[in-house]
């Protein structure tokens, strides 16, 4: 995508007797190469009690030994998270004529993480400070809030607590990341410009990762199973915060792509029929929008407004008309435009070698493909209204949850 088929050079994908996935797309007509390593896991690998480690272990892996102090030197990149609740995602990106001094301290710090305890106190002291102004925020508050309604016991209710996190210790976090950097569950996309030398020492250096184990990643209990509705106050916001959720499609299921298209038609924009309807007519929103996150397990449509408490009622009213009559007015044109809008962001998007690498990865990990973004390009543009009503319909049902944080009464 972007760049002509010729240019690019080669892709491959293989599995390594550890476990390790790994991929590779040579772009020879650019100038950097990305790595991108997804270990499935994320959120499962934690309880109420330790929630927070997988962040912690992240932060302090990718500050531990010389690997960052060396990219900063020659303008690279390294990140690695904790943020997507399926998987934690490390990301390196670097200039191709600095790889080759870049991998064997790379290796070393995939192979052996160096974790002092000056580092992991400061990286504790920061993630609780973090911890503490998401919990002063009542955005954060209500999302965390939310999440807990409509998910309940299962893992992606889950969010790190300043109680959690504070009781975590070196050798726990040393243990999770032990856990975390096997090949069991690892998948590793390569994206941009290298050699073969530069390739094979790359797969070399996933190659010595130790096998470990799978983790249990429970795709059960994620849906919604009865209506239900949960109300807050907070002192500290001038206006409520209303989020309204039903099951969504896992990223697994044929009807992933369409369920992506129905989020843009309903939210996607200011030509949206919750921002036309709810923004601009009925002037009750600053905020509003749908979104629909990729999950393994069952995801949630969440259509979600700030807005004064008097209008609360209505809104909920005309968000749930909205999400069960949208496809039955839909045109040709606006499912066209839609289309469009997604297409364009997603080849937009992978014009970059990083994207490029972590889309890569991220699908491949989803189970769905090293190669499912062209896929998913070409199932977007083949997406028909039949199919936008059908899914609609089994999403939009009678089963929701319904999470408001409203200003507390004075």
């Amino acid at each position: 995508m972007g760049a002509s088929a010729s240019a690019v050079v080669a892709e491959h994908g293989e599995g390594f007797t550890n476990g390790v996935r790994f991929y590779s797309v040579q772009r020879s007509y650019t100038a950097t190469t990305s790595i991108a390593v997804f270990i499935k896991g994320g959120i499962f690998r934690e309880t109420a009690a330790n929630s927070g480690i997988g962040a912690l272990a992240m932060n302090v892996w990718a500050k531990g030994g010389k690997l960052l102090e060396l990219l900063e030197g020659i303008g690279g990149h390294i990140d690695a998270t904790s943020s997507l609740p399926d998987f934690h995602v490390i990301l390196l990106s670097v200039p191709t004529d600095t790889l080759s001094s870049v991998l064997p301290e790379f290796k070393k710090q995939l192979l052996e993480p160096e974790i002092t305890s000056k580092l992991f106190n400061k990286e504790k002291d920061l993630l609780l400070r973090a911890i503490e102004a998401m919990e002063d925020d009542p955005n954060s508050v209500a999302f965390d809030k939310f999440m807990e309604t409509t998910y309940g016991s299962h893992p992606y209710a889950l969010h790190p607590t300043t109680k959690s996190v504070s009781k975590l210790k070196l050798g726990d976090v040393e243990r999770h990341l032990k856990g975390i950097l096997t090949g069991a569950d690892m998948v590793v996309a390569v994206s941009g410009r290298y050699s073969v030398a530069q390739l094979n020492e790359m797969k070399a250096i996933f190659k010595q990762v130790p096998a470990g184990v799978k983790c249990n990643v429970s795709l059960d209990n994620a849906s919604i199973v009865e209506v239900a509705r949960r109300e807050g106050t907070d002192s500290r916001i001038q206006q409520a915060k209303v989020f309204l959720a039903y099951t969504a499609p896992s990223a697994s299921s044929e009807d992933y792509v369409y369920a992506k298209i129905i989020s843009d038609l309903l939210g996607g924009g200011m030509s949206s029929p919750y921002f036309s309807t709810l923004r601009k007519n009925k002037g009750y929103a600053y905020s509003v929008g749908m979104m629909y996150p990729s999950r393994l397990a069952d995801s949630r449509m969440i259509g979600h407004i700030g807005l004064q408490v008097e209008n609360i009622e209505d809104a909920i009213k005309t968000m749930q008309q909205l999400n069960a009559g949208f496809a039955d007015k839909l045109k040709a044109s606006e499912l066209a435009a839609a289309k469009n809008h997604i297409v364009g962001e997603r080849i937009m998007d992978m014009e970059a070698n990083a994207r490029s690498a972590w889309f890569a990865a991220f699908y491949e990990s989803l189970g769905l493909g090293f190669d499912y973004s062209d896929a998913y390009i070409k199932a977007v543009r083949a997406a028909k209204i039949a199919d936008i009503k059908r899914v609609g319909k089994n999403i939009f049902g009678e089963k929701h949850t319904i999470f408001i944080l409203s200003p507390s009464k004075k």
